[in-house]
Order: C-alpha cells, then structure tokens, then sequence
C-alpha cells in the first residue's frame, strides 16, 4: 500500500489526503470510514489518469473536472440524484459511471507565483456494506485469480488458471506484470516466474521474462475494457493459430468490453499475442 503522493506527486490535494491510498500503482482503495454511512466522497487525482470502477469495470468520470466553491455543508446533504457536494463532485447513482472530460488548474504558490498543477475531481459513491470502493486506474492490466477462494501464493499455486483484466487508456494502451513463487523460498534461490503484460497497437502480448515450469499457469479468461464507443470489433487473432472462432470471444460495444474465453492455448509461460481487428 502507498499513499496517493507517490503516485501523483503534481496533484497538490492528495498531499494531505489519508483517507484513500494506492494498492501498488493501478488500484484506488476509498474505504468507508464512518459509522453506518452508505457512501462516501472519493477524490479522483489529475495527472491525465481515468478510472475504472473495480466491480462493474464501467469508466468513472474522475478525470479533472472543474471544483465549484460552495458554502453548504457536506453534513446538510440529503439523498437525491445528480447534486452536486462541497467540494465540486456529482452524486452517482445505481454503478453508472460517465464522461470523459478533463482538464488542468492553474494554482499560485505562496509566494504569488502561478505554477500549473494536476487537479482532479471528488464525487459521491455509493457503498453499501457488502461492497469496497475499489477503483482501477487506466493504463494497468491486472491478474485474477479464477477460483476467489485461493488468496496465499502456495493456495494460487495449486490452482491452474488466472485471468487478465485489461483497463486501456485514451491512446489504448496498457501495461502490467504478473509474478509468482511460492511465498517461501528466498528469491535469491531463483524460484518464481515474471511475465509481462503489454497492450500496443491493438494487440495483447505475454512475454515472459523469467520461465519456471513449477510456475506457469493457463490463460482463463480476458476482459478488455476502453476501446471507445462506436468502436466495434470484427476478429480476434491468436499468433500461430490465426481467427479465433466467436465461440471464443464477444464484444459489448456499449460497454466497451472484450470478453475472451477458454483459450486453452494461453499460457504465462509462452509468448503470444493476441490481435484485434476493429
């Protein structure tokens, strides 16, 4: 876990905020800390970043809208639909998410001087108790377990699959890295595997980087998400093996989501690519 500083070093409203933090570089957590509230105000930073809602994978308007001073207080706020909180962020209701907007705030330095900085934007998320505000930050490809019950490393071992969540940035592209050893063994002993993670050019490409055969897991499935709207797909390619049946894929153009399933031929520890043709 790290504070969201680290991340976002130009945003000047995150330096003193301890009610979020990063979960390495690609998830927001924004837990609720009150008691018996149903929601809370989250803080989406600046910097160009979008951000995805972890449980519906549907695009959160975070990306830099404008704050509107206000003299209400955030306690006199009362249920209803699209009014605006104290600090200049929008109720959302009911997991929809929406816009693509975004923009840069000029601040002034204590000494007068204007400097630019990354301004981002708060909104209202609802929170009942059986749901944690997670959210993923464009540009981060993300393994999951298939089987929820399988948290330790020696536990994931045992199971034979992981699956790809894929969260692509305006310019589409996207990147991460799946590691894996038995949670053990010293590193210096040489027992874990590394497979990169990269999404160019509209292809998907595993490289692995560190091979061990005690390691490599099969492909599941793969969920990609943010290609734009009125994007629609046509094919799905895999290297060595060429179109892929629709058996094997479906795509939500209104969602903006690929779905690749039972590709039995995916493993981390073999390079492949997968192409999409729009």
């Amino acid at each position: 876990m790290r504070p969201l500083v680290l991340e976002f070093p130009g945003d000047v409203r995150v330096r003193a905020l301890d009610t979020q933090f990063m979960v390495g570089s690609g998830v927001m957590a924004c837990p609720v800390l009150e008691r018996e509230a149903r929601g809370r105000e989250c803080y989406f930073p600046g910097g160009g970043s979008e951000w995805y809602e972890y449980h519906s994978m549907e695009m959160v308007d975070g990306r830099g809208g404008r704050e509107e001073e206000t003299g209400r207080s955030r306690r006199g706020r009362k249920e209803g639909g699209g009014q605006r909180t104290a600090e200049g962020g929008e109720r959302i209701e009911g997991g929809k998410f929406g816009g693509r907007k975004g923009m840069r705030g000029g601040g002034e330095t204590g000494n007068g001087r204007k400097e630019r900085e990354e301004r981002g934007r708060s909104l209202w998320i609802p929170a009942p108790l059986s749901t944690l505000p997670l959210f993923i930050r464009s540009g981060a490809i993300l393994p999951f377990v298939s089987d929820p019950g399988l948290q330790t490393a020696p536990q994931i071992l045992r199971g034979e699959e992981v699956d790809l969540r894929v969260f692509l940035t305006n310019n589409g592209t996207a990147e991460g890295q799946l590691f894996l050893d038995d949670g053990e063994t010293l590193l210096s002993k040489g027992k874990y595997s590394v497979t990169e993670l990269y999404f160019r050019n509209n292809s998907l490409i595993i490289r692995p980087i560190r091979r061990s055969k005690k390691f490599c897991k099969l492909i599941g499935e793969i969920i990609i998400v943010g290609f734009g709207k009125n994007v629609p797909v046509h094919s799905v390619s895999l290297m060595g093996l060429g179109k892929i049946g629709r058996d094997f894929w479906s795509y939500d153009q209104e969602y903006q989501r690929l779905v690749i399933r039972d590709m039995r031929d995916l493993s981390t520890c073999h390079y492949n690519r997968i192409s999409i043709l729009f």
